[in-house]
């Protein structure tokens, strides 16, 4: 599956520690591997109306907030952060 992220997803992903970029990287390789959603683990559907086509991984305390486009198989990486603050900002 391809990915694209966003400036503010690029910006979270640098403030992260060491380790949980590690386990970032790890999510992002398995992203790449997968070729449909229900491929990734740990990946559930945002709840809400206006929340449809957003999809968060759980990566220890951390959360990892994507789009899906069903019409090319990609994914569109957000937002990344963790558990408390992250569905404060998400979607």
């Amino acid at each position: 599956m391809n990915y694209s992220t966003s400036s503010h997803f690029r910006k979270a992903a640098r403030q992260l520690s060491d380790e949980n970029r590690k386990r970032l990287a790890l999510v992002l390789n398995t992203i790449e591997a997968a070729e449909r959603l229900s491929d990734l683990p740990n990946c559930k559907e945002m709840q809400g109306k206006k929340n449809k086509g957003y999809y968060r991984i759980r990566f220890g305390d951390y959360r990892l907030g994507f789009k899906y486009d069903n019409s090319n198989n990609a994914v569109f990486l957000i937002d990344v952060g963790p558990r408390g603050d992250f569905y404060n900002r998400f979607p």
